[in-house]
């Protein structure tokens, strides 16, 4: 991959458990690119009631207004995969 020349996406994921069988997504920020070029962002976040991890709510505090919401992690990840329009993600 050239990410100076090809299409690809970059994602920030935050969880609310450092386990990977257990928990939720709370955040998935997503930049769409065109080799260096933003074409487009993905923000969405969990609802705070879906959140019980105040440290987290802590850390996603910023730009609220800036973010979509959504009531499940299934919602989230079904948004991103419309959104990403299969494209390479790069974590």
């Amino acid at each position: 991959m050239n990410v100076k020349k090809d299409k690809y996406i970059i994602i920030e994921i935050i969880p609310t458990t450092r386990s990977k069988y257990s928990g939720e997504i709370a955040q998935i920020s997503a930049l769409k690119l065109d080799g260096l070029t933003l074409k487009d962002r993905f923000d969405y976040r969990l609802e705070e009631e879906k959140i019980l991890v105040p440290d987290i709510l802590r850390i996603i505090s910023y730009d609220k207004e800036k973010f979509e919401y959504k009531n499940s992690t299934s919602e989230l990840l079904n948004e991103f995969i419309k959104w990403s329009d299969n494209l390479p993600v790069l974590i």
